[in-house]
């Protein structure tokens, strides 16, 4: 999705621009900080939804309406989808999940990279994923970190009642 990849793609270059080793750093919420590579490997049908919920929401080919689907809380932010939508650093993105481990039934650690125009933009990326109302999805608070990284985060993601991870 071109607004949601351009989101990446700009805190990308703001990460890899600020670095003093020159190389760019992923991005980590401080719920995945906390918990990076704890948990245990999920299942294929976990890995499965949740590798299709980042592919969903980080394609440029996906609509408002399928992203705000695959992100949790999704309703909240769809006027920041629609704003993304109109960037033009969003061409040819995708991601793709190298890892997910299950820190609680609810909750999973991601390991992710994006790519635009078939270069890596933000490798190794660490997020999280959350099962709300049986479908697993992109959880607010790793798209609030990419958001923060970009400079244009909405207030939704100041509320820790709307990026806190299920318990």
């Amino acid at each position: 999705m071109r607004r949601v990849a351009a989101a990446v793609i700009s805190a990308a270059l703001l990460v890899a621009g600020c670095s003093s080793s020159g190389s760019a750093t992923s991005p980590t919420t401080s719920a995945s900080a906390s918990s990076a590579g704890g948990g245990r490997p999920a299942d294929a049908a976990t890995t499965d939804a949740v590798r299709k919920a980042y592919e969903t929401f980080f394609s440029n080919k996906t609509s408002v309406a399928q992203s705000r689907a695959a992100l949790q809380h999704g309703e909240l932010f769809t006027a920041t989808l629609r704003e993304q939508a109109n960037s033009p650093h969003g061409q040819q993105s995708s991601a793709s999940v190298s890892s997910v481990r299950l820190v609680s039934p609810d909750v999973a650690d991601v390991r992710f990279s994006i790519t635009s125009n078939g270069i890596t933009a933000l490798p190794d990326a660490r997020g999280n994923a959350v099962r709300e109302d049986g479908q697993w999805k992109v959880a607010t608070a790793t798209f609030c970190q990419l958001l923060k990284l970009q400079g244009s985060a909405p207030k939704a993601c100041d509320d820790p009642k709307i990026t806190a991870l299920p318990s």
